[in-house]
């Protein structure tokens, strides 16, 4: 769950940029935000005009791209690819903008989630002082929130549910970049990727 929360993070901060005030560290793993890319663990990641662009944070000189005809692109050579890796540059580029996606979509629902939480606490103080009138009790107290609260917790579960798939999906696009990695010559000696 927690890469989950990690890679929602990083594609909200991506979106929302605006919301973003600061750096933060989740699982160990260190995330710098900029305007129109992110960082994650060493690695820039750029999306920029359809491209996907990920780089050495240590040595910006090293660089894979993935374009929208599905080309890989790396340290500015465009690398002559099989018809193997043909198709795990193009599955990589298309899950990743796939999982921006549902990221953005999540994002969104949580953030609604977080709106709904808000009320509810201000309907917690607003019942607290409803409690000195006679005609209202710390049991009527008890049941509202209860149930306001059932509510906000059943749409919770349905987006932690969500996002666990998109974990799933975060992790296939992993293996994938690690099957290419290993298929290809000119990724093979980048630790960073």
């Amino acid at each position: 769950m927690k890469k989950s929360i990690i890679l929602l993070a990083i594609f909200f901060m991506f979106n929302f940029s605006t919301y973003v005030a600061a750096c933060d560290k989740h699982d160990d793993r260190h995330f710098d935000c900029f305007d129109n890319d992110f960082s994650i663990d060493g690695i820039r990641v750029n999306i920029d005009d359809g491209m996907i662009i990920l780089s050495n944070k240590d040595d910006e000189y090293e660089t894979v791209e993935f374009t929208e005809n599905y080309e890989l692109i790396v340290n500015g050579d465009n690398i002559d690819l099989n018809r193997k890796q043909q198709e795990l540059v193009e599955e990589f580029y298309t899950l990743s903008f796939d999982l921006i996606e549902e990221a953005k979509k999540i994002g969104l629902e949580g953030a609604k989630i977080g709106v709904d939480g808000a009320k509810l606490g201000l309907t917690a103080v607003a019942n607290a002082f409803r409690l000195l009138s006679t005609d209202y009790s710390s049991d009527d107290f008890e049941r509202d929130m209860e149930r306001k609260s059932e509510k906000l917790e059943k749409k919770a579960e349905k987006l932690e549910a969500k996002a666990e798939k998109l974990e799933v999906v975060a992790d296939h696009l992993e293996d994938i970049k690690d099957e290419l990695k290993e298929k290809t010559p000119e990724l093979r000696d980048m630790d960073w990727f």
